[in-house]
């Protein structure tokens, strides 16, 4: 790799032919006044500036090695060209990109995306950056041509693919609000490149920020698609329903979360605008494809003719777009910019109004009027001396208002929360003023939870009675829907996070109606309830709840080992709120295990005084989602802990992981570990095999076709000897540490993974058996499931990281939705342990205890993966549901594992829903727990013989 210097300019270059490539301006957009004082940047990021350039937010990505770029408005980080991550088999991308007034983002990904598939690798091999005294760049290049991933629509052959250059341009001008992006791609062969479409993909974020594509008008002969927040339902393998759900739009924005820092971003291009072209492509809940097709494509029936579009022989092929960086969470803070660079909105003329309350949380909508077709949405600040208030831009016409405000119901004959409408004209010059906007009174309840005579942490559950609803707190207000369906949003739920720190009452409003209150801790306290009448607008109500510790754990202590927060692509859950979570709800271990980023919580913790209430390691979730050719189907999740936090590196030290096997990545997180790490395979049968396979779904490749593990075959047979091929390093693909059994409350994925960590166990491969929450918002609860281990001290409530991996590893954990289980053998020997016993006589002793609010069933004993005994449980008034001793005779060497659940629905083999009081503190979930596996030695040869996988029957 060479490099070489020259003033103004840097440049970083892996060897091979360099492309040209004409690097013009943006002619069509008003350059704001350049300032004395801008100071330009576009360098490398090193050890030595470090500490100048990246700033301590939590969606940031980039680090040492990559490249920082910046004007008096803006920052950016464009990740090297060597940097491959989970959302881009090449670096070269933006990563990062944020606002200087407070240096936060919520920016996630932009990637360069040629005819509308990622099998079309552009492998960047250069970067160089530039500046002068009002603007500075950084440009990429791929100058050994495209990499195609494997055939399907749109991938040229090799040979074609390699005579197709690209070279992407970020670039930012003094005083500009918007980052500048240019592609030019082009063709050095002798025949027709087969390039369609230059776009771009943007990774919004699964449950983060949400996509709205707007168009306000007809351009040409072209009729836009501007569905706002509404987008169909897109199967990303069929080309039919990608055709269909495609649209064209003139512009695509996301407002950031609430909660996060304030920021909002937006893509146009002001030069495809002013040829009367739109952008086309698709948008979901994750991400927006969008792009120019190549000719005058402005016609949905026009599509067909992209089989005869492409670059001449020499040729090249220029897309000029705009990032817009907003300063407010909403999506207006991003068009009053989009629009003024599209020329469609006069100086000054738009919308304002001020909103009372001023600290409502609410969300305006704007349609136009005629047509009802989505313009922007603003969301006024709730605090500050401009709280209330609002303004926006808008183009000349005739507009609709609908506002919503969280809880406030201007209806309250029915159950839907309806909004607030207002119609407006917007005149070529000048501001239409909506006034005051006086918002339905709620109702207000205060609540306060105490174990004895201290405050306690607690979540309160809000659930509305006799018609009333429950309340949907921390709602969007977006009406973000896929296919006509709502979906889930970060902070959107019908409770309360109280971390005991409190020293009053917690305040919210509520709309008018009668509710049931509860709170909870966790599965060793009770849950206390009561009543309220809040019918009458502006009524209140005081509450005092108290709570009861019911079930003992000294020795234990529980922790979820799958978490997610604000540092992954798919959470936006800040770290204060995570925390407040996982207190609230009793769980005493959190484990950062953010998508491909680490994530350190223990200084958060300390400075919301709640180091006494819980305790955190530095993890990851290694995320395979790169269908390269060395894992075409990908691998899967996997988690590592304890690692090495550095904030200086890429993703603050998380390795590359793509396009390789599990047991290659296994090496890479033991290089990162802070000590001896504990692995584990998440989720190991979600996900589709042809978008993103997991563990046991994708163990190889046969005639293009994944191979599945087989639970009823050994390991030693194919397809499941995959497992066992070893790298270099003598490391296989099983050679992990945990399974993750029970993923959130996906208990039909419970019964594959159960059957496939029995199948281990029964071939002499001991691993844990693990259950986590795997939570990314807040509606998916902390520690829902969670693990108790079982410590060295049987007195302890708490041990270091080291001790707490050797327990983990040891086996000496069970999982739980509520139920608590204790079980030893001959009162020696526990999970993990193994036990002589030559006669084949042993005593199973198992207690299981739950908290009133937790039915149980049955109790059912396997041995050797097969169901030995059934036990029906005690009476739900009883804290302990079971305390037997049984009495097993077994033939040969056996592991035992026990689980306590409710009984199993007869369709689907799932634990059955309990609904109740159960449900309404733990929804979608059933009490279910199961240990880890006790080893009983028959034969007296000293260790645990196992049993194998026993012969198929042969077909007669």
């Amino acid at each position: 790799m060479n490099r070489r210097k020259t003033p103004g300019k840097t440049r970083r270059r892996i060897p091979g032919p360099r492309a040209a490539a004409a690097l013009t301006l943006f002619a069509m957009i008003s350059l704001a006044p350049s300032t004395a004082a801008a100071e330009m940047i576009a360098e490398r990021v090193t050890e030595s500036n470090a500490a100048r350039y990246l700033y301590d937010c939590p969606d940031r990505v980039g680090g040492v090695g990559d490249w920082y770029l910046a004007n008096d408005v803006v920052w950016a980080i464009v990740d090297d060209v060597s940097n491959a991550n989970m959302l881009s088999s090449s670096g070269g991308s933006l990563v990062d990109l944020g606002l200087l007034s407070h240096k936060g983002e919520q920016f996630i990904q932009l990637m360069p995306l040629l005819n509308m598939t990622r099998d079309l690798v552009v492998p960047y091999d250069e970067i160089r950056s530039e500046k002068g005294e009002d603007w500075a760049s950084i440009t990429v290049a791929a100058s050994h041509g495209l990499r195609p991933e494997k055939p399907g629509f749109g991938v040229p052959s090799k040979e074609d693919a390699e005579k197709i250059l690209v070279e992407t341009e970020y670039k930012l001008e003094a005083g500009e609000s918007f980052i500048r992006i240019k592609t030019t791609v082009t063709n050095t062969g002798e025949e027709k490149a087969k390039i369609f479409f230059v776009g771009d993909l943007v990774y919004w974020g699964d449950d983060t920020l949400k996509p709205f594509a707007g168009s306000r008008k007809k351009l040409g002969p072209a009729r836009g698609a501007p569905r706002g927040f509404e987008h169909p339902l897109i199967d990303p393998s069929s080309l039919i329903s990608i055709l269909r759900g495609m649209g064209g739009f003139t512009y695509v924005a996301g407002g950031g979360v609430e909660g996060m820092p304030p920021v909002s971003y937006g893509l146009c291009s002001p030069t495809e605008h002013a040829n009367n072209r739109l952008l086309w492509g698709i948008n979901d809940n994750l991400v927006s494809v969008l792009g120019p097709f190549l000719g005058k494509f402005n016609r949905p029936f026009d599509m067909w003719k992209i089989f005869f579009r492409g670059i001449p022989p020499g040729e090249q092929y220029v897309y000029e777009r705009v990032m817009v960086v907003g300063d407010r969470n909403d999506i207006a803070s991003a068009t009053d910019t989009i629009f003024d660079l599209l020329g469609t909105a006069a100086a000054g003329s738009g919308v304002e109004g001020k909103i009372e309350p001023a600290d409502a949380d609410t969300s305006i909508l704007v349609f136009t009027a005629d047509r009802e077709l989505p313009v922007t949405q603003i969301r006024p600040a709730r605090r500050g001396e401009g709280a209330g208030a609002f303004r926006a831009t808008l183009p000349p016409g005739e507009y609709t208002a609908k506002i919503r405000s969280i809880c406030r119901d201007p209806d309250l004959s029915t159950p839907e929360m309806e909004p607030i409408t207002r119609e407006f004209t917007v005149s070529e010059a000048g501001l239409a003023d909506l006034g005051t906007i006086k918002l339905p009174d709620v109702s207000t309840l205060r609540v306060e939870v105490f174990e004895g005579e201290s405050r306690s942490p607690a979540r309160i559950v809000i659930h509305g009675e006799e018609g009333t609803p429950d309340p949907e707190l921390g709602a969007e207000l977006l009406g973000f829907t896929l296919g006509g369906a709502p979906t889930v949003t970060t902070y959107a739920g019908n409770w309360l996070l109280l971390d005991g720190n409190e020293t009053g009452p917690v305040e919210v409003g509520l709309r008018p109606g009668k509710y049931s209150v509860y709170a909870t801790h966790g599965f060793e306290y009770s849950v206390a309830e009561a009543r309220v009448d809040l019918g009458e607008p502006g009524s209140e109500k005081n509450v005092k709840l108290g709570l009861e510790r019911v079930i003992d754990t000294p020795g234990m202590m529980n922790g979820d080992f799958h978490v997610h927060s604000a540092p992954s692509f798919d959470s936006a859950v800040s770290y204060e709120r995570r925390v407040k979570s996982f207190v609230a709800d009793g769980v005493d271990l959190l484990i950062a295990t953010d998508h491909d980023a680490l994530m350190r919580f223990a200084p958060v913790i300390e400075k919301m005084n709640l180091t006494h209430r819980l305790m955190s390691i530095v993890g990851v979730e290694a995320t395979s989602t790169q269908m390269a050719l060395p894992t075409p189907y990908t691998i899967g999740h996997t988690n590592a802990w304890p690692l090495r936090y550095d904030p200086t590196l890429p993703r603050r030290g998380m390795v590359q992981d793509e396009g390789i096997r599990p047991r290659d990545l296994f090496d890479r997180l033991r290089e990162i570990a802070d000590g001896e790490p504990v692995i584990q395979v998440n989720h190991g049968r979600g996900g589709e095999v042809d978008g993103g396979a997991s563990y046991f779904r994708a163990l190889g490749v046969e005639f293009g076709k994944p191979l599945e593990y087989d639970p009823t075959l050994p390991l030693t047979e194919a397809p499941n000897a995959q497992l066992l091929v070893a790298n270099a390093n003598g490391t296989r693909d099983i050679d992990f540490d945990v399974i993750e059994v029970l993923n959130g409350n996906w208990f039909s994925g419970y019964l594959l993974l159960r059957d496939d960590w029995f199948s281990l166990l029964n071939q002499g491969y001991a691993k844990t058996g693990a259950a986590n929450s795997d939570t990314h918002i807040m509606a998916s609860l902390a520690g829902y499931p969670r693990n108790y281990i079982l410590l060295k001290d049987p007195k302890a409530r708490r041990a270091d990281k080291e001790t707490l991996g050797e327990r983990i590893r040891g086996m000496k954990i069970f999982g739980t939705t509520g139920p608590i289980i204790m079980v030893d053998i001959n009162g020696e020997a526990t999970m993990g342990d193994t036990v002589t016993a030559k006669d084949g006589k042993v005593d199973l002793n198992i207690k299981v205890s739950a908290a009133p609010w937790a039915p149980l069933d049955v109790i059912h004993i396997y041995a050797n993966g097969e169901l030995l005994k059934d036990i029906e449980a005690g009476p739900q008034s009883e804290i302990v549901r079971l305390d037997r001793s049984v009495s097993l005779t077994l033939e040969k060497d056996t592991w035992l594992i026990v689980e306590a659940t409710t009984h199993a629905d007869p369709e689907t083999g799932e634990p059955t829903r309990p609904g109740g009081l159960y449900n309404i503190i733990a929804p979608g979930f059933a009490p279910l727990a199961f240990t880890n596996p006790i080893f009983v030695d028959v034969d007296g040869n000293g260790r645990f013989d196992p049993p194998g996988i026993p012969p198929r029957p042969e077909k007669q």
